[in-house]
């Protein structure tokens, strides 16, 4: 957030989306984090992260949604926002079948096909400069790793925690490590910045 705000006046538009990414994800941590310490308060913290999950996935649509083709912008964004909309509303509606955790699979479905879309388009439509230079391939990169390697992680958790009664510590030490590489990646990204790196 601090290097958005730095180089935010040659920031394109869309980048304004991965910033209200990392600001609804930051509050949507402190929030959970003040609950579980001070307030303990039932719900609050499912609740904060379905809202998040919500949030989260209309922007990640927004922000990938400008780097297609325009004829391609509305169609599979609008279906898997809807898609998603209904599966947040059944997970809140069954706390005891679907944990928070497993509620992050979808997303990170979701997330992957929109990076492995963005690297087909890039491929396909290769631009004019090295592709280091371009913001948005480091921003994809880090989204890539963390959704692909986290994916996985979050759909098992419930078995691991209550069926194989396994200690979770080896495997969020795996989840912080992927989320800070992500967030390093993100942040090269965003020195890369500039009006002329465009990937459409």
């Amino acid at each position: 957030l601090v290097i958005y705000w730095r180089v935010r006046k040659c920031q394109e538009g869309y980048m304004k989306y991965l910033a209200l990414i990392l600001v609804t994800s930051f509050l949507a941590d402190f929030i959970g984090i003040m609950n579980s310490l001070f307030f303990k308060i039932q719900y609050v913290n499912e609740s904060v992260s379905y809202l998040y999950y919500f949030i989260d996935i209309i922007f990640l649509s927004l922000l990938y949604r400008a780097q297609f083709p325009r004829r391609f912008e509305n169609l599979f964004n609008y279906i898997i926002v809807l898609l998603f909309f209904v599966y947040c509303c059944w997970s809140f509606f069954n706390p005891i079948i679907i944990t928070r955790h497993e509620s992050k699979v979808p997303i990170g479905i979701i997330s992957i096909f929109f990076c492995l879309s963005y690297f087909y388009q890039l491929i396909k439509k290769m631009p004019g400069i090295y592709v280091y230079q371009i913001p948005m391939f480091w921003i994809n990169s880090g989204l890539l790793t963390y959704a692909s390697g986290t994916v996985i992680l979050f759909g098992i958790s419930n078995y691991l925690i209550y069926v194989l009664k396994k200690d979770m510590i080896e495997y969020w030490i795996f989840h912080n490590a992927l989320n800070t590489i992500c967030h390093i990646l993100i942040a090269i990204g965003l020195w890369k910045v500039t009006l002329k790196a465009k990937t459409t």
